[in-house]
């Protein structure tokens, strides 16, 4: 099986382990213990890819550490994104979140490639990782403000 497809065979499948775990961890106990640490998960995937120079072990343990993070972190955010928005609002945000997703798809492939040619695509990955994790800092602070400030309609047991 050759690089990209071996890479997203562990991912799937470590995305599939994530969905199921993610989901019971976060109902049971909270949004911010699963989600955070999952992107943390997610940027060091990314990290990986570019400073380990084994390619096989490197697509491996990379693939397997972004398919939870994208996997467990994407169902803990679109439930807290379902607890805060309000049943009034909730198909807006959830439209918005997904326009989000497809941007970011869209202008990440076409920033990707330019910052490969300039910088070496090593060097992309340590970014793109890097540019992953930072956020996961904020995202741990708007859950903590979430817990003290509840949006109108949102439920009070959500998070």
């Amino acid at each position: 099986m050759a690089g990209s497809g071996a890479y997203f065979l562990y991912f799937g499948l470590a995305g599939i382990a994530a969905n199921l775990g993610a989901g019971f961890l976060s109902d049971r106990f909270g949004r911010p213990f699963t989600a955070w640490p999952a992107l943390i998960l997610l940027g060091l995937g990314s990290i990986a890819l570019a400073f380990i120079d084994t390619v096989p072990a490197a697509a491996i343990f990379s693939s397997v550490l972004a398919g939870i993070g994208v996997n467990g972190s994407m169902v803990v955010l679109l439930a807290w994104l379902v607890d805060v928005s309000g049943e009034r609002l909730r198909a807006t945000a959830l439209s918005l979140e997904e326009n989000t997703i497809d941007l970011s798809f869209a202008a990440g492939t076409f920033l990707f490639g330019l910052a490969g040619s300039y910088i070496g695509f090593k060097a992309s990955f340590a970014a793109a990782g890097i540019l992953i994790l930072s956020p996961a800092v904020a995202l741990l602070q708007l859950f903590r403000s979430q817990q003290r400030k509840r949006l109108p309609g949102a439920r009070n047991d959500a998070i």
